[in-house]
């Protein structure tokens, strides 16, 4: 295989039926025919390979899968980038000799680093938490074990991890769009700004808002069904790129299984955070999720932080009917599942 393959890329993953297996590999070598795909274990690569046959099998992979062991390119193919786990000097300076680090990104809540790399014409998302930072390396820990499990369009993947002399680091393709809510980027604008992304948005089109909103609840579908809950998720967690349409979710390291809040509230931004979260020993689990969804689609289509009042809201009455039940005080009156509120938002339309 290896004197008849120009690439070979190995993604280990979670096992599937080797039904999914093969249909990935087919349909790739069906429009790459000088790849030789090994192990890839998703449906989704086949059919975007299918969809663009000019999508190369790095980007296929790069843009659907959440590995964390991302690929092994034969010889001097190999990837500078995502085929290293360790390296041992400082991670800027290893990113630098790699290709051309184009962008630092720092004055995160969360203490760490991110940076910006091209190479060999892709761009990449490189987070690093420093050395020695107890909290910061837990979080990116938490981002392993979510993105290893979890996967949706919408959900900008893992697709490695760096460790590096200065501390640990985790791989994201970059993707285009705008944070929509940045307050601690430097010269960002507020919220309220006619010009800021986050008023851009709520200025769309109603169809292509509900369109992204509606991309929101899927992704949290996924979320949901790998036994996750939305932790500190709010509207800077959130991209879209005006120009595509486009919805990218970002830095939902703090996803984690449900839990029984040892705190007397949850981090998080009060506009999406549910009652139970300002509660020590109370249960966050898919309700509190639910929650935090109905909350997105005020925020988003309802008046200013997010005011629930019929007045404020752009969209129908069944919406709005389903968002308030999504935000009922108790968790047992709203929906059960993520699952079932995004059926009742569907139905209402």
């Amino acid at each position: 295989m290896r004197a008849a393959a120009r690439r070979c890329v190995i993604v280990d993953w979670l096992p599937e039926m080797p039904a999914a297996r093969q249909a990935a590999c087919h349909g790739i070598r069906s429009v790459c025919t000088d790849v030789v795909v090994v192990g890839v274990v998703a449906r989704e690569v086949g059919d975007l390979a299918q969809r663009d046959p000019r999508a190369s099998v790095s980007r296929v992979c790069a843009s659907w899968l959440p590995t964390v062991s991302y690929g092994a390119i034969l010889g001097a193919m190999s990837h500078a980038l995502l085929d290293v786990t360790r390296v041992d000097r400082p991670l800027v300076e290893y990113l630098a000799s790699c290709g051309d680090v184009f962008a630092t990104i720092t004055g995160h809540d969360s203490r760490n680093t991110s940076y910006g790399v091209a190479i060999a014409g892709d761009r990449w998302f490189v987070k690093r938490a420093a050395a020695g930072d107890i909290d910061a390396i837990g979080e990116l820990e938490s981002a392993i074990r979510f993105h290893a499990v979890v996967r949706h369009g919408a959900i900008a993947p893992l697709v490695g991890v760096v460790h590096a002399s200065d501390g640990l680091a985790i791989v994201h393709p970059w993707r285009a769009g705008e944070v929509l809510n940045d307050p601690f980027a430097p010269g960002a604008l507020p919220r309220t700004d006619p010009k800021s992304a986050f008023a851009r948005f709520r200025g769309l089109p109603l169809e292509e808002l509900l369109a992204a909103i509606e991309a929101i609840f899927e992704a949290h579908i996924a979320v949901a069904r790998a036994g996750f809950v939305a932790v500190d998720f709010y509207d800077g967690a959130v991209m879209y790129d005006f120009a595509a349409r486009a919805i990218t979710l970002v830095d939902l390291d703090s996803y984690r299984p449900p839990y029984t809040l040892d705190s007397e509230r949850q981090f998080g931004s009060s506009r999406f955070m549910a009652p139970e979260e300002w509660q020590r020993g109370a249960t966050i689990d898919e309700r509190t999720t639910v929650y935090t969804l109905g909350r997105a689609a005020f925020v988003f289509l309802g008046g200013e932080r997010g005011d629930p009042s019929a007045g404020c809201w752009r969209a129908d009455a069944r919406r709005h009917a389903v968002a308030r039940r999504a935000t009922a005080v108790l968790p047992a009156d709203r929906f059960a599942t993520v699952a079932e509120l995004h059926r009742s938002w569907l139905a209402s339309s």
